[in-house]
């Protein structure tokens, strides 16, 4: 499978699939270049939210055979960045908005299951090592995270592409405030081979109930 783990910087992204690696060994980490995305710089520069924006599309959309591949950071975090950018930019033209819807759309079809980690889950040990301008900054941009996965939630057709040939993969939030308690998520729908959990088994250990990836899909056609 393809996936990919997106959220704001700090949530522990990189902590999680660096357990994935580890438990499903079949998966190897995709070398993205999106270390700009989370230079202070980048916030204030949409040339080069622009060029970040497209290099997580040709890393999208490169098919990497029969490999299974992880992605620290994905196409749902250039477009809640730049939603941000907007967002503190309200002068700014945001005509150019639907050129990035567009490439989102076209891009996002070719992962198998997105993971959105919400700041909430690390938000308050976050609170005791950053200044309060960044903690403030980074609540605010998880709330564009948050309305991207509404969005994707509502089937907004206009926005993913739930009708196209690849469809549309879920984005499937991770529950947990420990390391431990998201791996288990994981393994929801995540079999030990690392393939998608067929859709009859839907519990792991320490977790009560979630789909499954094709369940979830498919309830994103509905």
């Amino acid at each position: 499978m393809k996936i990919a783990f997106c959220g704001v910087p700090t949530v522990g992204k990189t902590d999680l699939i660096n357990e994935v690696v580890k438990i499903w060994p079949s998966y190897i980490k995709s070398v993205d270049k999106n270390g700009e995305l989370y230079s202070v710089e980048s916030r204030f520069d949409i040339g080069k939210l622009d060029k970040i924006m497209d290099e997580f599309v040709n890393s999208a959309m490169f098919v990497e055979g029969k490999k299974n591949i992880v992605h620290d950071g994905c196409i749902i975090d250039a477009l809640a960045h730049i939603y941000m950018f907007f967002g503190m930019h309200p002068e700014a033209n945001t005509e150019i908005l639907a050129k990035y819807h567009g490439l989102v759309y076209a891009a996002i079809q070719y992962y198998d299951v997105i993971f959105y980690i919400p700041y909430r889950t690390k938000f308050k040990r976050d609170l005791e090592k950053i200044t309060k301008e960044e903690f403030l900054y980074l609540t605010k941009l998880d709330e564009f995270y948050a309305a991207i996965f509404d969005e994707w939630k509502k089937t907004n057709k206009s926005m993913f592409p739930f009708d196209s040939k690849l469809g549309c993969p879920p984005i499937i939030e991770v529950f947990g405030t420990t390391l431990e308690d998201q791996v288990q998520m994981l393994k929801l729908y995540i079999d030990e081979n690392g393939d998608a959990v067929p859709p009859q088994q839907k519990n792991a250990p320490g977790v009560t109930k979630a789909e499954t990836i094709d369940s979830v899909k498919e309830e994103g056609k509905d």
